[in-house]
């Protein structure tokens, strides 16, 4: 009542899956980070970590599929792909700050024109310009998978394309 965006249905299960991909991204890096997986093996405090870094390892496909489901009615259009640009800009302007911390860190890192630009678009920047390179995979293809998953006539024939894919 009252509110600017009262006409958005909210759905709070993807909330729900985006908190639950949150704290999986945070679990993953903490078990990971802490060496507790090295030291004092098959010990409980072992194996509940271990337990837990592998259910962890289900929040990146959580977000792909949290962004498949949010993207399902885009199509192709300039619109679509102008919506890259922002994420675009920022993978490039976190890929240069990461270049130049390395640089700072390691004396024997000489950074060139030619070294920056190779870097971000082989996406060895830093550690993490894997997840922006599937992103835009990703980005991509959602046009097409559109495309083509809106028109299959019947449920029985997505459901089928969805256990293929899935197996």
């Amino acid at each position: 009542k009252g509110e600017f965006f009262f006409f958005i249905k909210r759905i709070y299960a993807l909330d729900l899956l985006r908190s639950v991909a949150i704290i999986f991204v945070i679990i993953l890096h903490s078990v990971t980070l802490s060496g507790v997986l090295s030291r004092d093996i098959l010990s409980p405090m072992w194996t509940l970590s271990l337990y837990a870094r592998h259910l962890a390892f289900s929040c990146v496909p959580l977000f792909i599929m949290l962004t498949g489901y949010l993207q399902r009615k885009k199509t192709l259009s300039l619109s679509f792909y102008k919506g890259i640009i922002p994420l675009g800009l920022s993978y490039v302007i976190i890929s240069i700050i990461s270049l130049i911390a390395k640089a700072y860190a390691d004396s024997t890192i000489v950074l060139t024109p030619t070294l920056v630009i190779t870097k971000i678009l082989d996406f060895t920047a830093n550690d993490y310009a894997w997840y922006f390179e599937m992103y835009i995979g990703l980005f991509l293809l959602i046009p097409f998978l559109n495309i083509l998953y809106n028109n299959i006539g019947t449920k029985g024939t997505k459901l089928t394309l969805i256990i293929t894919l899935a197996f």
